[in-house]
């Protein structure tokens, strides 16, 4: 009776540490690896969604394996597309797409946001991009003028995770909104 007793006192105090190590929505309910462990690591996009308006134009695509399908309001199409990150254990932060030939690259470094009324601690990452090399251009960034990106974590297992993104970016050429849902796999 006392060991029956001993365990459920043990369920009940772990109980809320345990239930803690779930921040998005979809992760599992108990790891052994804290969130930042699980990060860690290289991850390829395995698929997902992503509508945007870019100067009045809709477009939605559909990710799948290598293949990006597009449906925008001049036409439909696919192509081939590939895209990696790596989140470094010294929060490092790297980001490479393969699109339709054309290669872009981001560096720069990550953290996890604090919590707030809606969103848990450790649910969303913080990147700030120090360089981009897009269409044979560098550019360098720093201070204010590093582009910030708040990526949600609907789940974050040790093999996989689903990212969630929304916002809006303006600049003197072009105004672009988003939101996606994309699916990586631990490569």
């Amino acid at each position: 009776m006392k060991k029956l007793l001993l365990f459920l006192m043990v369920i009940i105090i772990a109980a809320p540490v345990i239930t803690s190590c779930k921040k998005g929505e979809e992760d599992p309910f108990l790891s052994l690896k804290s969130r930042k462990a699980r990060l860690v690591g290289e991850w390829k996009l395995v698929s997902g969604t992503q509508a945007y308006t870019s100067n009045g134009v809709d477009v939605r695509v559909t990710y799948s394996g290598s293949i990006a399908s597009f449906v925008a309001d001049f036409g439909v199409g696919s192509y081939p597309y590939v895209e990696t990150m790596t989140f470094g254990k010294n929060n490092e932060f790297k980001k490479e797409t393969i699109d339709n030939g054309k290669i872009r690259q981001y560096e720069g470094f990550w953290s996890f946001m604090n919590g707030n009324d809606e969103i848990a601690n450790k649910e969303c990452i913080v990147v700030r991009k120090t360089k981009s090399f897009i269409n044979d251009k560098l550019n360098i960034f720093s201070g204010d003028n590093m582009p910030v990106t708040v990526l949600r974590l609907l789940k974050l297992s040790s093999k996989e995770i689903i990212l969630e993104y929304s916002g809006t970016e303006v600049s003197s050429e072009t105004e672009y909104s988003t939101t996606s849902k994309i699916t990586y796999e631990k490569k």
